[in-house]
């Protein structure tokens, strides 16, 4: 079996017995490369020594591959900012370990794991090691590529001329891994394969500044009851003969989901969308992202969870108008005769809000204000 067979296999058996890390790695385009010491990973690319991997255990393989998705679902590469490359590395790599370890996961020989970092995350353990990096004669000059744990590196990440990514783009990134990072862990919780533990930290990592998932469990229960089925499998796993169980209800009305364009920073919409990809996580259904400033820009219509993630297609805006969102729904509604099972808006409600309609509406808004009507959350930073 030749070393990249090794890699393929390993994934497809990741895939199978954790789900979790196994569908993260499909994200990852496996690369074959000689001149590194072990492994790396930069957020789009799996780099591997074949000679590393021809002499490695499948099991410490896997665990290996576990390791480097890690890095990724966990946003290290993307947060790592102007921090000493080795040393943040070691951070991330006692971070995660444990956690591997713990979940019955082989790790190559010399992997670090350290009790005192235990319970710790990576940006609390970089600031107790040493400057010089500390990790057992790991060195303190610096090198990303010197792998101490022998569990491979984190590489910074670079666009198709080979430049580093803009801070937009690593938002990009960091915004991609978060939502792909959700859907894995609902994929494993699904079949019974995530743990408990992990399952706890995917959420509070991913959880938005407002617990979405209990507000909109709340707001809208009435009209869902979401499950997962195995009658129509997950179509991004098919065509490599992988079959994972997709969301699967019936019963659940539209949503409609209005985004105030006006005055939009990139950060902005980026914290949007994260929250927008949350909630459609949960819930099987059609969603129609109405973008509005003082008239409807664009609508943007998806069918959950098959579409996602979502890229967004949000238009610059001018000036502040919520009524023409609302005759958007009224007029779907004419000519469909479906109401929405309810309306969520995305906005710093500063603007004038139009006469109270029959479906429910939650405001979600980025300041103190409150609408005249329906339910308002505080979701600013």
């Amino acid at each position: 079996m030749t070393p990249n067979e090794k890699v393929v296999k390993a994934r497809v058996a990741l895939v199978l017995d954790h789900p979790f890390f196994g569908s993260l790695a499909l994200k990852l385009t496996v690369k074959e490369d000689p001149e590194c010491k072990t492994a790396w990973v930069d957020g789009t690319h799996l780099g591997y020594n074949p000679e590393f991997v021809d002499e490695l255990p499948s099991d410490e393989l896997k665990g290996l591959i576990a390791h480097e998705v890690m890095h990724c679902g966990l946003n290290h590469i993307a947060r790592k900012g102007d921090r000493d490359g080795h040393r943040w590395n070691l951070a991330c790599d006692y971070a995660i370990n444990p956690i591997l370890l713990d979940y019955g996961m082989a790790l190559p020989d010399g992997a670090l794991n350290d009790p005192q970092y235990y319970d710790m995350d990576a940006d609390t353990i970089y600031t107790k090691l040493p400057e010089n990096g500390g990790g057992g004669g790991g060195g303190g000059d610096g090198d990303e590529e010197e792998d101490v744990g022998g569990c491979g590196v984190m590489r910074e990440p670079t666009n198709e001329d080979g430049q580093s990514l803009s801070d937009a783009e690593l938002k990009e990134m960091d915004h991609d891994w978060e939502v792909a990072t959700a859907q894995a862990a609902q994929q494993a919780k699904a079949m019974g394969k995530l743990p408990a533990n992990l399952g706890e930290m995917v959420g509070e990592m991913l959880r938005p500044v407002a617990n979405w998932k209990y507000i909109l469990q709340r707001f809208i229960t009435q009209w869902v009851k979401d499950e997962y089925t195995w009658r129509r499998p997950d179509r991004r796993f098919i065509h490599d003969d992988i079959y994972c169980p997709s969301l699967g209800n019936e019963s659940m009305g539209e949503i409609v989901i209005g985004w105030d364009t006006s005055g939009s920073t990139d950060e902005f919409k980026i914290r949007f969308a994260s929250e927008i990809n949350y909630i459609l996580s949960q819930f099987s259904t059609t969603v129609h992202i109405v973008y509005c400033d003082s008239q409807v820009q664009k609508v943007q219509t998806l069918n959950t969870p098959d579409d996602l993630p979502f890229k967004m297609e949000c238009p610059r805006g001018g000036g502040t108008a919520f009524q023409p969102v609302f005759d958007w729904v009224d007029n779907r509604i004419q000519e469909t005769g479906v109401e929405p099972a309810c309306l969520i808006y995305l906005t710093d409600l500063y603007g004038r809000t139009p006469i109270q309609p029959d479906y429910p509406v939650l405001w979600a808004c980025t300041n103190e204000q409150v609408a005249d009507f329906g339910e308002t959350i505080n979701i600013s930073m």
